[in-house]
């Protein structure tokens, strides 16, 4: 370094009132190139703030082209968190070694808001979004965000910065399902979707996308659930069990089957889905007569003891023809109380079903429909010469 060069960098040095700011002023002055030297003897402005004056002195920005069009951007912020939004990017070696820098620390600078500020910061100091060929159009889609939407901004940018998203092939389209999302639910699920490797590996990602992007309330948070789940997605059917859920009669319905579907003692006993009907399960479900009925089937189908047993499809019919839920409740109690694998246990059912009655929870008259229903459901299934034997093989899941 010429002595000539040395004099005015200290002069600036004083000038700014520096050197409190610079550690070690020999290896400082050893690390700035010829860049550097010329951007620090050219610095000159009048700083409107002493929160960047480390910044003045940072080596990597010195070194970097970006110098003199960074810090006028940040000592012009219009407010204090929108410069340290400037300040992180402008000192990130991501960024600075970006050609799309500047372009990214002007629309911070831009942006207006303290918090779309943090946001677009995180995105601009992401290498894997740098690295991306989605980082320019993930900011712009961020940037055009409503800067009130918290939970929109945080799960764009997470989206924005995920590795396995970028590397998907379905990055931009699931950015774009959360920018349309209309409610904090229908984010917060989206971006989960958005960032499981189970669902973007895949071939139902797409569309389970685009059920959670048009569901409504506790529905969005059953089809995330099961789109997420790594067992359900090796199964052909599972695009049925997303439309089954997206249009179940009620959340409460679509809740209960997503559970089934998610269970990890279901899929422990029923690996072979192959081998069942499993949508005559979720089927009895959402046509069960209200909530109740199908809570109650949800709880017998998620039973350890139903599923080792031999009676599930039994099971569910005891529930699901209960005339109400008082003695839903009472076959549901008795199927999962652990005595399902008793020689007596079907007859044990009926005389609890009789008991039922004895106790007011149901008239004869509705003792008599049940039985009826139960009976004729056996004769259509071809069950009524064989009542104890298993009755779990309901035919084969395609």
């Amino acid at each position: 370094m010429k002595l000539g060069e040395l004099e005015k960098i200290i002069k600036q040095i004083k000038k700014y009132d520096l050197a409190s700011y610079i550690d070690d002023i020999h290896r400082w002055l050893e690390s700035l190139t010829e860049v550097g030297i010329h951007n620090f003897k050219s610095l000159n402005m009048e700083l409107s703030n002493d929160l960047f004056k480390k910044v003045l002195v940072n080596e990597k920005l010195l070194n970097s082209p970006h110098y003199l069009e960074d810090v006028e951007l940040i000592n012009n912020a219009e407010s204090d968190d929108i410069m340290q939004s400037l300040i992180m990017t402008a000192t990130n070696d991501d960024s600075l070694n970006n050609s799309l820098h500047y372009t990214d620390m002007r629309m911070i600078y831009d942006c207006g808001s303290d918090y779309m500020a943090d946001v677009l910061a995180g995105v601009a100091c992401s290498s894997v979004s740098l690295e991306s060929d989605y980082h320019s159009r993930d900011m712009d889609l961020i940037n055009e965000c409503d800067d009130s939407d918290k939970d929109k901004l945080i799960a764009l940018e997470n989206v924005a910065c995920s590795e396995i998203s970028i590397n998907s092939g379905c990055h931009f389209q699931d950015m774009r399902h959360i920018y349309y999302a209309d409610s904090s639910t229908k984010v917060n699920c989206l971006e989960k979707v958005a960032t499981n490797k189970d669902s973007l590996e895949s071939e139902y990602h797409a569309l389970d996308m685009k059920l959670i992007s048009e569901a409504e309330d506790l529905k969005i948070f059953a089809l995330a659930n099961v789109a997420c789940c790594k067992d359900d997605l090796k199964y052909l059917i599972h695009i049925d069990e997303m439309q089954l859920i997206s249009n179940a009669e009620s959340d409460l319905k679509a809740t209960y089957m997503s559970e089934i579907i998610c269970d990890n003692m279901v899929n422990m006993y029923l690996d072979c889905r192959d081998e069942l009907e499993y949508l005559d399960i979720l089927n009895f479900v959402n046509n069960a007569v209200d909530d109740d009925h199908a809570s109650y089937i949800k709880e017998v189908v998620v039973n350890e003891d139903s599923l080792h047993g031999f009676y599930t499809a039994d099971n569910i019919i005891f529930v699901g023809f209960a005339p109400n839920s008082e003695v839903a409740e009472v076959v549901t109690n008795i199927i999962t109380s652990g005595s399902i694998n008793d020689d007596n246990y079907v007859s044990n059912m009926i005389d609890a079903i009789n008991s039922a009655e004895n106790d007011c929870l149901m008239t004869k008259e509705e003792n008599l429909d049940y039985m009826l229903k139960l009976a004729n459901w056996y004769c259509n299934n071809d069950k009524e010469k064989d009542i104890d034997s298993k009755i779990l093989s309901i035919g084969k899941r395609k």
